[in-house]
């Protein structure tokens, strides 16, 4: 775990990294289809999401449901407090109020 400075300068990599990937990944998305074409371009993009449900399904192992514990509030209890603490923010006040 960073702290102090080099928390903040390991952030900042972080998000830079990521800008960049989402930069490159728009510039290779848009020369596939000037190179491609749109069709083979969303037929390519099917094909990646399903390689990726594959790889979840084949690599990632199955778990045991936690058990909740009794100080656990019930489910109603801990949506009341989330409407709570979202209606003291008063950016989400009318969020809120319409969600109710």
């Amino acid at each position: 775990m960073l702290v102090g400075e080099r928390y903040a300068i390991g952030n900042a990599v972080a998000q830079m990294t990521r800008q960049i990937g989402m930069v490159a990944g728009f510039a290779l998305g848009g020369v596939i289809v000037v190179a491609l074409g749109s069709r083979t371009a969303l037929v390519i993009d099917a094909a990646t999401f399903v390689n990726s449900a594959l790889l979840l399904r084949l690599w990632v192992k199955r778990r045991a449901v936690a058990e909740s514990s009794s100080r656990e509030n019930p489910r109603s209890a801990r949506l009341a407090n989330g409407r709570e603490s979202c209606s003291a923010t008063s950016v989400f006040v009318p969020l809120c109020s319409s969600a109710g």
